[in-house]
């Protein structure tokens, strides 16, 4: 199912999965009845609250897209149930606290987007240990803290962003073996040590 730009009045029962109406202000807690949904795009409904818990019902979901909404509060730990998810997408919200680690231990993961929230804390050393379909790491515009976590273990990275943030220490350099690798951004963050060859990009 693929939504975008509600409006109207929402039905209190679905049929075909198809959604319509106006005045969603919020992701209603039935959603969680959608349990045979894959695919759940709310982008760009200036959707406000939080992420209700019961959202983890739809336990075959493979892409949840929430960006540019003015969703608050934490993500929930209850997403870890999603054991099918490739793509998260919680940028451009209000989101705040930390991801929860469960969440690094959803092996089909592709996509991880939360840039420009209020997020912070520190992201774990080895990411991608439970992680090897990783292909998307967007973090920018957040708080995030620490060193920078050894990328060089996502063997099938090929976006990188992780500017606007508080992380220090240098880069690692086992950034420069991820032949997938295209876009890198690094810019505003408290870096330090010598710049190495990148010859990915050359």
């Amino acid at each position: 199912m693929l939504v975008t730009s509600l409006y109207g009045q929402l039905p209190t029962a679905l049929a075909s999965y198809q959604l319509h109406g106006d005045q969603l202000q919020q992701i209603p807690s039935w959603f969680g009845r959608l349990d045979k949904v894959l695919h759940l795009n709310l982008r760009n409904n200036n959707l406000t609250g939080v992420i209700p818990p019961s959202i983890a019902n739809l336990s075959n979901l493979e892409n949840l897209d929430l960006n540019h909404n003015l969703i608050h509060g934490n993500i929930p730990h209850e997403i870890s149930k999603f054991l099918n998810l490739k793509k998260l997408r919680q940028a451009s919200n209000q989101l705040s606290g930390s991801i929860p680690a469960v969440i690094y231990n959803i092996s089909s993961l592709q996509m991880i987007s939360v840039a420009s929230n209020n997020l912070f804390g520190s992201l774990p050393k080895h990411i991608c240990r439970h992680l090897p379909n990783l292909e998307a790491l967007y973090l920018d515009g957040n708080e995030f803290s620490g060193q920078i976590p050894s990328i060089g273990e996502c063997k099938n990275l090929q976006g990188l962003q992780l500017s606007t943030n508080r992380f220090n220490g240098s880069i690692p350099r086992k950034i420069g073996s991820l032949t997938k690798l295209r876009t890198i951004f690094l810019y505003d963050i408290n870096l330090e040590g010598k710049l190495f060859s990148l010859d990915i990009f050359l």
